[in-house]
């Protein structure tokens, strides 16, 4: 799907209103994703405090390696990138703030993490079977709404990108991509939990991140 595309829809997911309250959350960790609910209990550390960024002190671009997944993405100014501290197991739901995941996040809260593990798959299994591992982890007190549920590629191979949303109370809204290259599925995932939605601000963001991805 071409980045126009991705800015098109990104800006119709804007008009959809979101709840907040990252307590309960549909799908992918964090607060969710089936592309998206609430926060999950993590044994990992939690968040390191974020960079301040102002006139004087700047965070300039960045390229993060994931020591336990392998990928490389390129980061914009502003964003910081933490390491994941256990290896996920390919199980489950691991949430925005999980030891499992590599951590991304901005002054301005917005969080977007991955991980990655080995799978015998195709894309369409693999990724089905993570957004319902999201919703049983993070389920969504009312019926999910799928917003977007496109094929993207990531670094040139066949990947998916699906948003959904979580409406009313302890609902949220998330933008998460799927893709499996060589034997390993790899889950990207973005929110912006200090109001629970996600406007073509946060879609052109997460749209760059997942251009700057290099598969191992």
């Amino acid at each position: 799907m071409s980045r126009q595309r991705l800015l098109t829809l990104a800006a119709a997911i804007a008009l959809v209103t979101a709840c907040a309250t990252p307590a309960a959350s549909p799908t992918t960790g964090q607060s969710s994703v089936a592309a998206t609910g609430g926060p999950s209990p993590s044994s990992g550390p939690s968040l390191a405090p974020a960079a301040t960024v102002g006139p004087e002190a700047t965070v300039p671009p960045s390229t993060f390696t994931s020591e336990k997944y392998g990928y490389s993405i390129a980061l914009p100014a502003g964003w910081i990138g933490k390491q994941a501290f256990l290896q996920w197991d390919g199980t489950g739901s691991p949430g925005h703030d999980a030891a499992e995941v590599d951590q991304f996040h901005t002054a301005t809260g917005t969080d977007a993490w991955a991980m990655a593990a080995p799978t015998t798959k195709n894309l369409a299994t693999f990724w089905a079977d993570q957004l319902a591992a999201a919703a049983v982890a993070h389920p969504c007190p009312s019926t999910i709404e799928v917003e977007a549920d496109e094929a993207i590629t990531i670094d040139g191979t066949p990947a998916h990108l699906t948003v959904q949303n979580c409406p009313g109370p302890g609902g949220i809204r998330v933008g998460g991509a799927g893709v499996v290259d060589s034997g390993v599925g790899y889950i990207f995932y973005l929110q912006h939990p200090q109001d629970d939605t996600l406007d073509p601000t946060d879609m052109s963001i997460f749209t760059t991140l997942l251009e700057g991805i290099t598969l191992p």
